[in-house]
């Protein structure tokens, strides 16, 4: 007959394992999510970042609905081919962050480092664009536009590119505004 700690300790581990069955279950589709959301931002298809990783398309697209475990080797060439550092990979989405305890505005970053910021208003409409293709947004208050783009579940927006051509970017991290020279103040829409 089973004492009570012994009763506990088993329910204990009971419950360990089935969290434990749950968060390997979860964090192999959270880095799915976020490889195809990388992988989106760099505008790759899965056959191309596939050829660029040197591994099959299906294997990717496993990896992307979560039904894969990649070795770390793995891990590290997609990292590298997605332009971002390993950790990056298992940081979690959060759009939900308005500053740093320091009081420092949090903003959208794309694949390729450029982030979301006061300087984006288009030379012509004087506005910033963010949103899907499909579901534009025009703000004239950079303010709005990042709440806005908090408010979606993969903030969007566009920027011009080196060449000065607008394209659609998407966020892979929230980090700190730089401190730019000639970026005006900004009042922070909490």
């Amino acid at each position: 007959m089973k004492t009570d700690a012994q009763k506990n300790k088993a329910e204990n581990l009971n419950l360990t394992a089935n969290l434990d069955a749950n968060f390997s279950l979860n964090i192999k589709q959270d880095f799915g999510k976020k490889i195809r959301l990388l992988r989106q931002a760099c505008n790759f298809s899965q056959e191309e970042l596939a050829f660029r990783c040197q591994m099959d398309r299906s294997y990717l697209g496993k990896i992307e609905r979560g039904c894969s475990n990649p070795s770390l080797e793995a891990i590290a060439v997609l990292a590298n081919n997605l332009g971002v550092a390993v950790w990056r990979l298992f940081e979690p989405i959060d759009n939900q962050k308005i500053s740093t305890a320091d009081g420092k505005l949090l903003v959208p970053f794309a694949a390729d480092n450029s982030y979301f910021n006061p300087n984006l208003k288009r030379p012509k409409s004087r506005m910033f664009v963010v949103g899907e293709r499909i579901n534009t947004k025009y703000f004239s208050d950079f303010g709005q536009a990042l709440d806005f783009l908090r408010s979606m579940k993969i903030a969007k927006w566009w920027r011009p590119n080196s060449k000065g051509a607008w394209g659609l970017v998407s966020a892979v991290r929230w980090s700190p505004l730089p401190e730019c020279e000639n970026l005006p103040e900004v009042e922070i829409n909490k």
